[in-house]
């Protein structure tokens, strides 16, 4: 290994100093593989920052400067080398001074190589963008978005940009990388820094494995490994006043997550200062070790964690110090690539102590998400890997329906057959059915479903994933008709009263209550979760109401208030409501009205609003309804008890003749204070919610409404690599969905087939597509519609 390997090994820490969410764009990279150089600026040439320092062909750098722009070279600025080659030292650096406007092309000719893979050095000044751009183009004309880099006023930090999964850039005389700058979280002016630009090229891709993992999230087991290939511990020595135990929140976010997890609790050290934790993590059968954890801690929380290792399970040697931040957590990367002796044994450990640095001397250190994984040596038998994980579905009950190949979620490195088993934590919400390697999964009844997939080599344990399935009720059918009398039902919508008794998992017909993954969310932000209290976040009072969730007195809750609806009332629970969002059909209604009733039931410092909110199916964002050019909101009151009855409002057209449509009524912080001595929120009610629509004048005019098919937009829209397509026939018939590119050509056959009549959710999987804009088209019935699409790779 050479000095500057070695040096390189050391410093990989940099990169993870500020927010983990921009710095590993690429984690597979950073593992020390066979590379080549092929382009190289390391901007110590201060006479002309600009000069390309090596390059294997014809790489250049160009400057577009507007405004007030300039480049000039620079020193210091906590520039280390931690990107740079052939054994150079920090030197100069490039600065741009006022970005904003201006864009760096970097020409990166690729011919003969390929699997590209680009980093660079960055940070800015605190009137710098705090946007990077990033764009390529394989045709030296055209440029397609990248990725967008978040820089800091900080410590410079080393961004991957990992191109293998792009074959247009292999062996390409035209690509180039541009560039360009926002304002973002910074500002203005200022500048944007860079140093050490590389390009390397890799005969083969690095695919880490996963040896051991631990994720925190049984709190039961707390420090058991979540995932082993070996021997794994964690073993906890007390300090003189530590305490160990279960954090949730503080903004993890599972950076550093596997298995498709989110984040969930993780581990808590109260008064750290002379505690230390000991990872115990058999290496056997791999080499290139590289060892990952989050980490914050509070205001009073040791401020340095030292970070120990050992290749003989007895004598430990010092591996680095890292700087702990009161602040959102950090990832952090241990890069023992370069100790030999790490690899295939079976005494490797590492060992974390605290020092109270710039922090204090009680407090606590927070960790999640500790992995270690290297490469397997070639007779080790790797375990399967989730190569495609699946976030969560969203569908509509009874009868949507999705299909999974499992093959598609997971590979295995050695060819091994593998064998899957399903779990499914909620099955009155998601039903389940197998045929070979194919997952059926069916929506059943409002709520949230948590599906896991195991996958079995037969040689290693297990591997799961797991998604969620968010299910929304089935729509209110406003006006139906009677076949056999000729003519129109009207069914206008009630909800009057929720029983406080009712059971976790059930809601009223036709609705379902939504809460969020933070505190106090806003106007804005999304609620992607049913309602659900977690069995671990009843409060002591409550634990004798456990399982029904409508009752509690403490903590975020929805009441149920008999006569009176629903209240909702958050305190910070990270799992803050909420909405309550009814599903209504408007086919063959000519109008369509709603009234209801807001109040307050106790009014407190932080203030919350209910406003009330439309959109056409399930995906989307939600809008206001409009009443005299103002939105529908109750305002919370300042005496309890108050409230207010709702005049009837008139929905907008464009809901209409539609098969499903959601109303929401968002209980949302205004960011309003009232008191800063109190964090209180307030509570607050609705009830009597009538929805009444106005039939058509003929039952001809509904027979033709009712005849059409539709198709909605796919979602996610843009994707990668799989998405979801809801299509609705109004009766039996052969259906056939397909998928075109923008030249015509048939490249996907979706569905073709005898479907039933109703709604239809069908998956598709582009992996095998290049990135672009894609035609899909439904033929039923003798109608057809097209959408577009649009893969992002």
């Amino acid at each position: 290994m050479t000095k500057r390997e070695k040096k390189l090994s050391d410093m990989r820490l940099l990169k993870s100093t500020f927010p983990f969410i921009i710095l590993l764009l690429s984690v597979t990279a950073s593992l020390a593989q066979p590379a080549e150089l092929m382009h190289y600026w390391n901007f110590n040439d201060q006479d002309n920052p600009a000069a390309v320092t090596f390059t294997t062909g014809s790489a250049g750098l160009t400057a577009n400067l507007a405004g007030a722009s300039e480049i000039e070279s620079d020193t210091g600025q906590d520039f280390t080398g931690a990107n740079a080659r052939m054994d150079d030292e920090a030197g100069a650096h490039l600065r741009l001074n006022n970005p904003l406007g201006s864009s760096l092309i970097f020409f990166l000719p690729t011919t003969g190589k390929e699997n590209i893979i680009i980093k660079y050095e960055t940070r800015r000044s605190g009137q710098g963008a705090g946007v990077q751009l990033v764009s390529y183009t394989t045709d030296g004309t055209t440029f397609t978005s990248f990725a967008s880099i978040t820089t800091y006023n900080a410590p410079p930090a080393v961004q991957t940009l990992d191109f293998t999964d792009i074959p247009q850039v292999n062996n390409n005389p035209f690509f180039a990388v541009k560039i360009e700058f926002e304002a973002g979280d910074g500002g203005e002016g200022g500048n944007n820094r860079f140093d050490n630009f590389t390009v390397e090229s890799f005969d083969v891709i690095p695919k880490p494995v996963l040896i051991h993992y631990w994720n925190f999230n049984d709190t039961a087991a707390l420090t058991a490994a979540s995932f082993t290939l070996g021997v794994a511990d964690l073993g906890i020595e007390l300090g003189p006043e530590t305490e160990v135990l279960a954090g949730s929140g503080q903004d993890f976010i599972g950076a550093n997550a596997r298995f498709g997890e989110e984040a969930g609790s993780h581990l808590r050290v109260n008064n750290p200062l002379g505690a230390s934790l000991m990872f115990t993590l058999s290496t056997t059968g791999f080499e290139y070790i590289r060892f990952m954890y989050e980490t914050r801690r509070s205001g009073q929380g040791a401020g340095e964690q030292e970070v120990f290792y050992t290749t003989d399970g007895e004598n430990f040697t010092h591996f680095r110090t890292i700087t702990v931040f009161d602040d959102m957590p950090v990832l952090h990367e241990f890069n023992f690539s370069g100790i030999e002796e790490a690899g295939d044994n079976a005494d490797f450990a590492i060992l974390i102590t605290f020092e109270q640095g710039a922090g204090g001397i009680a407090g606590n250190n927070r960790f999640d998400n500790v992995t270690l994984e290297g490469m397997a040596l070639e007779e080790t038998n790797s375990p399967p890997v989730v190569t495609n994980p699946i976030d969560m579905f969203t569908m509509i009950a009874p009868d949507d329906e999705v299909m999974v190949d499992m093959t598609d979620v997971f590979t295995d490195p050695d060819g091994d057959e593998l064998t899957f088993t399903v779990e499914n934590s909620r099955e009155s919400v998601a039903g389940i059915t197998r045929e070979g390697n194919v997952l059926g999964i069916r929506a059943l009844y409002q709520g949230e479903s948590e599906i896991t997939i195991n996958a079995d080599d037969g040689v290693n344990p297990q591997v799961s994933t797991t998604f969620r399935v968010l299910v929304y009720p089935e729509a209110h059918i406003l006006v139906a008709e009677n076949g056999a009398e000729q003519s129109i039902v009207m069914q206008n919508f009630y909800f009057s009263e929720w029983d406080p008794e009712e059971p976790a998992g059930s809601f009223p017909g036709h609705m379902i209550f939504m809460q969020s993954d933070m505190d106090d969310p806003g106007l804005n932000d999304p609620l992607l979760f049913a309602y659900d209290v977690p069995e671990n976040d009843y409060q002591a009072d409550d634990l004798p109401s456990l399982g029904f969730p409508y009752m509690l007195t403490r903590r975020t809750r929805i009441n149920g208030l008999g006569e009176g609806g629903v209240s909702f009332i958050n305190t910070g629970r990270e799992r803050d409501l909420g909405s309550a969002i009814a599903a209504i059909d408007t086919r063959n209604a000519e109008r369509v009205t709603v009234q209801w009733t807001g109040g307050t039931v106790l009014p407190n410092s932080r203030v919350y609003h209910i406003r009330l909110q439309y959109r056409a199916g399930i995906h989307g964002e939600f809008s206001d309804l409009m009443s005299d050019g103002s939105p529908v909101e109750y305002i919370r009151n300042e005496t309890g008890g108050h409230s207010i009855d709702f005049e009837p409002v008139e929905l907008p057209q464009e809901l209409l003749d539609l098969p499903y449509v959601q109303l929401q009524w968002k209980y949302y912080f205004t960011g309003v204070r009232l008191s800063e001595e109190s964090g209180a929120r307030d509570q607050l009610r609705i009830a009597d919610i009538t929805i009444e629509a106005t039939p058509p004048t003929s039952i001809d005019g509904a027979r033709e409404r009712a005849g059409r098919i539709s198709l909605d937009q796919n979602y996610p829209n843009p994707f990668n690599p799989a998405t979801s397509i809801r299509f609705e026939i109004p009766e039996p018939a052969a259906v056939t969905l397909e998928v075109y590119d923008m030249l015509g050509q048939l490249v996907a056959t979706i569905a073709d087939g005898q479907y039933a009549a109703g709604s239809h959710l069908i998956s598709f999987n582009a992996t095998a597509l290049s990135s672009g804009v894609y035609i899909y088209r439904l033929e039923a019935g003798g109608q057809r519609i097209t959408r577009k699409m649009t893969l992002v790779k």
